[in-house]
């Protein structure tokens, strides 16, 4: 094979930029390993043309190609990729991307990589300025002329090295965007970017449902339902709105099975809404054959759900990041929601407060990078602390989720969930869920009621909301 080139060939000497080879093979090998974290680390640092070694510039352009699909990257698609683009013999073929891989033991230092690919392409770019301004001053007669020619050189270079270094965004282009989207909800109001939760008191106090990049964090006691209602409930309701795209559900607390038993009840109460079958009786399977009719149809409704379900019991920020790339990759329209039960069970709950708080924090602005690196809305279900239960007035507030460190700090919304028969069996609110919209970050805050079928996991509206402006 002929030795590689550099993309620009500014100088008879590469070997002044020693370091530039291992790295930019770091990076390509690092990201051929196929976790898809990796390339979540470096594709704000990267572009093709930062890579000086042709073959690694036109790989990581197959590579970006397939990130922005969805599509999953490791060694065999990228392959792929290069062997549409007619590129795959000219970067070396199958064979030395294999090599590029083998050589790369992990990708744990990718992002570190990648800044200095990065970094050595603007050095290559200040070097091929130099050799340009050293002839512009010996060929241009007008010294204030090759001063001009000179600046401007720099100039790109340093505009393009600032724009490498910042995600910052001119007010006037955000305004162009901002104009564009009000312009299209005028004529259309159902238009919006918002995910429908379809509790219509809910979706008017968010001003149209949940937002692309928002984290909204619904909280109680145990026996609330909040499982019930988010997991269950809200899950079936958007899939069935937007059958386009892939939801998911990181569940801690029930195993897939428990899920899907959850979901085939929850359908059932569709089937027949004066009839639903708790899960716990669809799970002892005793039924005669008029009782099994409206069960399978459960079961052929409920096939069309659009939910990934993870219940591992060790659940990562990375591992969830992996989940999502894998599960945008199944739906041509993207993702939709992800919803997490429940928040305290990730990490390690044996550490002492301190830590613990501390850890809690990292988890809790780690979702919120997440909700805006996939530009989906993020569904926390959160544990309350027992102190609720030393009040008369049981109804949550915001101070106590204020416990659990800085999750109402980095929330968007925060909802809370009550009711009132848990405490009185004799409520005249039984049968009812009490909704307690505490912080709304573009939208109103204002309690509601839902009519809970817990043992069905349905709840439906009930009654206008009281808001508070």
């Amino acid at each position: 094979m002929k030795a590689l080139k550099l993309v620009e060939d500014f100088s008879s000497d590469p070997e002044k930029l020693p370091e530039v080879v291992e790295a930019e093979e770091a990076v390509i090998g690092g990201l051929l390993l196929g976790d898809p974290e990796s390339f979540v680390r470096v594709k704000n640092a990267l572009r093709p043309e930062f890579f000086g070694i042709n073959a690694y510039s036109k790989t990581y352009e197959a590579i970006e190609s397939l990130a922005d699909k969805g599509k999953p990257i490791d060694l065999i698609t990228v392959a792929q990729r290069l062997r549409e683009m007619k590129l795959l013999d000219k970067v070396g073929g199958q064979a030395f991307l294999a090599r590029t891989m083998d050589r790369t033991v992990s990708a744990v230092n990718i992002d570190r990589h990648a800044e200095l690919v990065r970094d050595y392409h603007y050095r290559r770019e200040l070097i091929r300025v130099g050799h340009e301004i050293y002839r512009i001053g010996h060929k241009e007669p007008n010294p204030t002329d090759a001063l001009a020619k000179a600046t401007e050189l720099l100039t790109g270079v340093t505009e393009g090295l600032a724009d490498a270094n910042s995600t910052a965004i001119d007010v006037s282009t955000v305004l162009v965007d901002v104009f564009e989207e009000f312009s299209t909800k005028l004529e259309n109001p159902d238009s919006g970017s918002e995910i429908r939760t379809g509790y219509t008191d809910l979706d008017n106090m968010l001003y149209g449902g949940l937002r692309p990049g928002s984290v909204t964090v619904v909280a109680s006691r145990p026996g609330m339902g909040k499982s019930a209602l988010v997991a269950i409930d809200l899950l079936h309701r958007i899939s069935r709105t937007y059958p386009e795209k892939q939801n998911v559900l990181v569940s801690l607390e029930m195993s897939e099975s428990e899920v899907g038993y959850r979901y085939i009840s929850r359908a059932t109460a569709d089937v027949d809404r004066s009839n639903p079958i708790p899960a716990g009786e669809l799970k002892r399977a005793k039924f005669n054959d008029a009782q099994l009719t409206p069960i399978y149809e459960a079961f052929s409704a409920q096939n069309q759900l659009r939910v990934l379900i993870d219940s591992s019991p060790v659940a990562t920020l990375d591992g969830i990041r992996a989940k999502l790339w894998y599960a945008r990759s199944l739906r041509a329209d993207g993702l939709g929601v992800l919803v997490v039960d429940y928040l305290q069970l990730m990490g390690d709950p044996a550490k002492d407060e301190g830590m613990r708080r501390y850890e809690i924090e990292k988890l809790s602005r780690g979702f919120k990078i997440i909700a805006q690196e996939f530009n989906i809305p993020v569904i926390l279900l959160s544990q309350l602390s027992r102190g609720v239960e030393n009040r008369n007035n049981k109804r949550p507030q915001l101070s106590d989720l204020r416990e659990s460190g800085s999750i109402e700090q980095d929330a968007d919304n925060v909802i809370m969930l009550y009711r009132d028969e848990y405490y009185d069996p004799a409520s005249p609110d039984k049968g009812l869920v009490e909704v307690l919209v505490r912080k709304a970050r573009d939208g109103r805050t204002g309690e509601f009621k839902l009519l809970g079928m817990l043992a069905a996991s349905r709840f439906d509206n009930y009654a206008p909301a009281e808001i508070h402006h």
